[in-house]
């Protein structure tokens, strides 16, 4: 037997079980608190990763799903106020964001001070209360303009460029999409033509 998972499906099967407890509960909380700060439908909202497996554990985190452009702005701008204000969700910081830089300085040649400053910008992950949590935003099927394997990406090289964000409207989302204006390459393929930045 094969079973698809969905985040969106998580979260009906979340609100139709009785007697949760542990994380499960507390996802519950976490769901109607972002659906109603935000002031966005429940269907806008998914669980992914471990707790939609069933394979959640003591030091799980949430990870939540938000679909669509106006959703996601809706729920990015009540979790930054929410992070500005302090209570109910924070920002992490010292060990914990210690710990998230040391997981990605394999990736990035960012100085530690530099990725706080770029981390405290970010509405994507935080605490809410004791407990980590991610947010990946993700366009509706609606508003994805490409097929499947319509595009090919395949290694160039390195570039240093600089160039002025024309268009940063989809920056939050799973990717992130900056389109740039004014590029100028400093260093790499001469030839190179660049209009947006995918992150």
């Amino acid at each position: 037997m094969v079973k698809h998972y969905t985040p969106q499906h998580t979260v009906t099967e979340l609100f139709a079980t009785q007697n949760l407890a542990g994380l499960r509960l507390k996802v519950l909380h976490v769901l109607r608190c972002v659906a109603e700060m935000a002031d966005v439908s429940l269907e806008r909202l998914g669980i992914s990763g471990s707790i939609m497996l069933g394979l959640e554990g003591e030091g799980s985190d949430i990870d939540l799903v938000v679909y669509g452009l106006r959703g996601s702005q809706k729920v990015r701008a009540a979790i930054l106020k929410a992070m500005a204000e302090g209570r109910l969700i924070r920002r992490l910081e010292g060990e914990r964001l210690e710990d998230l830089y040391l997981s990605r300085s394999k990736d990035t040649q960012m100085s530690y001070e530099d990725f706080k400053r770029v981390e405290e910008r970010k509405s994507n992950q935080g605490l809410f209360g004791n407990t980590s949590f991610f947010i990946r935003y993700l366009k509706d099927w609606g508003e994805v303009d490409e097929r499947y394997g319509e595009y090919q990406i395949r290694r160039l090289g390195y570039a240093k460029i600089t160039a002025e964000v024309l268009d940063a409207t989809q920056a939050h989302f799973t990717q992130a999409i900056y389109l740039l204006k004014d590029v100028h390459v400093l260093s790499g393929p001469s030839w190179l033509t660049v209009d947006r930045l995918i992150t």
